[in-house]
């Protein structure tokens, strides 16, 4: 009104303006989107960087774009390595006087960051499945089909984390123009925060659009209507079948069909697509349907031993190293469940130390380490029934036991045996110390255990004998009406040196001898025939006593 004129309102953010060589120069943080991106990756250097480089890739931008630049909010994923380099470019680009405004740009990029800007609850849910999965389908697919071979294939995603479409929006927040400098950050074409996560939704949509699909939704000419089995980890594919008719090759083309529907036509790997077999290695795992084992690699057992001898060759370990071995070991971990009780003190090792501290291993832990290169190069350890991954072993032994303040007593009604077995003075005394203090090492929950371990080791050459497949080991079940005690022999984790040192010579014994040791509860008042020995006055001490026919 009046005559006055409402002043234009100004653009914001403003528009970024490329710098001048003959003036004042700007920096802003203006970024491209995905297609600015792209075509400064076809026009400038492709084949320049590593494809596992995460630090920022800093390019002479092209004289021409595909779109303008649009300025974001956010600043690049840099780390201070990347800082220093970007400020060495920028010292020898741009005039003298501008060198502190790129220090408050470096250090704002140093303050806040894309990964500072994720927030972790707004990433979708990930599962991963378990090997047992594999086996458990192995073990149907035997006892429904024992004339029938099983067979297995592995398919692939090719490039699968960059199948997976960006939206502009949050493509634009990792990659920006500093003048003629185009800055790209490796996170986008290699990785984002949470991208396992993402590509899971993808991957498990795969493995959806195959666990629908049958012989015949495929071929209507087929009668079988039994849907696929799909198995999914990340981006590998497992498919796993029974020889019949045209069921493997319609498998196969159902598992090809969802991959294009779900990623499109070039999602298919073929150099990593393998062919149906009994025999093959997925998710780092042999995995032998024939013989019905999953064991480990040749290669990567050397490679377990090499990494071994290269610990226990110095006397110190960087973090890294520890990370690394505990890596390899994971592999007998799955195969082998004695190797866990070696591995529970590394581990612990690796979780107390800091990320830049040098490691002094303990002599406890180099003695594990010396334990676990010996079972590796023994070859028992390396492989696994898949009977026993998918707990389907059914128990050939059950074994009855009780322990108390006087003594311990173990039932072996199939043979009609038992042992009963007094404590002597020390004994006594250490179960006097306190539970709660570290010098308590004869508590009742290592007595309990005490009663399994024993009764593996008196038993053990008796069951050895027994005439089975070298495969196949002898399930035998013990029967404690101690919890604790049926946790540490259950999940081969316990806090107490004493425990720990049990678990060790029993699943040593479960090797030496080829069996197979599990511990179920059971209720004190039904263990009253063991319980009975127990408060029997006359102790035999004896390691294997015929029973009385009265019992």
């Amino acid at each position: 009104m009046g005559g006055s004129r409402e002043e234009p309102r100004q653009r914001w953010p403003p528009k970024p303006q490329a710098p001048s060589l003959s003036g004042q120069a700007s920096c802003p943080s203006s970024c491209f989107p995905v297609r600015s991106v792209s075509s400064m990756f076809n026009k400038s250097m492709p084949n320049s960087y590593s494809r596992r480089s995460r630090s920022p890739l800093i390019l002479q931008a092209p004289k021409k774009l595909d779109r303008k630049p649009r300025p974001s909010g956010l600043p690049f994923r840099v780390t201070p390595e990347t800082v220093r380099q970007l400020q060495d470019i920028l010292h020898r680009r741009w005039h003298e006087h501008e060198l502190t405004r790129c220090d408050r740009l470096a250090s704002a990029f140093l303050q806040t960051s894309t990964d500072a800007k994720s927030i972790p609850a707004d990433l979708p849910a990930l599962e991963y499945e378990s090997v047992r999965r594999l086996a458990e389908k192995i073990e149907v697919l035997a006892r429904q089909y024992p004339q029938l071979q099983v067979k297995v294939l592995k398919g692939d995603v090719k490039s699968a984390f960059g199948l997976i479409p960006v939206d502009a929006k949050l493509a634009a927040h990792f990659a920006g123009s500093c003048g003629g400098l185009a800055i790209v950050d490796m996170t986008l074409p290699f990785g984002w925060t949470g991208l396992p996560a993402h590509y899971g939704a993808f991957g498990g949509a795969i493995s959806f659009l195959v666990a629908r699909e049958s012989p015949k939704s495929l071929d209507p000419i087929e009668q079988d209507d039994e849907s696929f089995f799909s198995f999914v980890w990340v981006d590998d594919h497992i498919l796993l079948e029974v020889d019949r008719g045209n069921r493997l090759a319609l498998a196969e083309t159902a598992l090809r069909l969802s991959m294009i529907a779900t990623l499109g036509p070039k999602s298919i790997n073929e150099k990593k697509f393998s062919s149906w077999s009994t025999r093959l290695v997925a998710l780092g795992l042999t995995c032998d349907t024939q013989r019905r084992t999953i064991s480990i690699p040749a290669d990567k057992v050397h490679k377990a031993l090499n990494r071994i001898s290269d610990a226990l060759s110095h006397p110190t370990v960087s973090r890294h190293q520890v990370e690394k071995l505990l890596r390899s070991l994971r592999y007998l971990a799955i195969c082998c469940r004695s190797t866990r009780a070696f591995l529970q003190r590394l581990h612990q090792l690796w979780r107390r130390s800091s990320r830049f501290q040098s490691i002094r291993l303990p002599q406890d832990a180099r003695h594990d380490l010396r334990w676990v290169a010996s079972l590796l190069q023994n070859g028992a350890a390396n492989r696994v029934a898949t009977s026993i991954m998918a707990d389907t072993l059914e128990p050939a032994v059950h074994l009855f036991m009780d322990a108390s303040n006087e003594g311990i007593a173990v039932l072996y009604p199939a043979a009609r045996e038992y042992i009963r077995l007094q404590f002597d003075e020390e004994e006594r005394l250490g179960m006097k110390l306190p539970t709660s203090g570290s010098t308590s090492w004869f508590s009742i929950n290592v007595r309990e255990a005490l009663s399994a371990v024993l009764s593996v080791l008196v038993w053990g050459p008796q069951w050895q004998a027994t005439c089975r497949p070298k495969d196949r080991p002898l399930h035998v079940r013990c029967w404690i009406d101690n919890a604790s005690a049926v946790a540490w022999l259950g999940d081969h984790n316990t806090k107490t040196p004493a425990g720990q040192e049990l678990t060790r010579v029993l699943y040593c014994a479960e090797l030496s001898f080829n069996l197979h040791v599990t511990s179920k509860h059971l209720d004190g008042s039904s263990n009253y025939l063991c319980g009975s020995r127990i408060k029997s006055v006359d102790w035999a001490n004896s390691n294997s006593t015929k029973m009385d026919q009265s019992c």
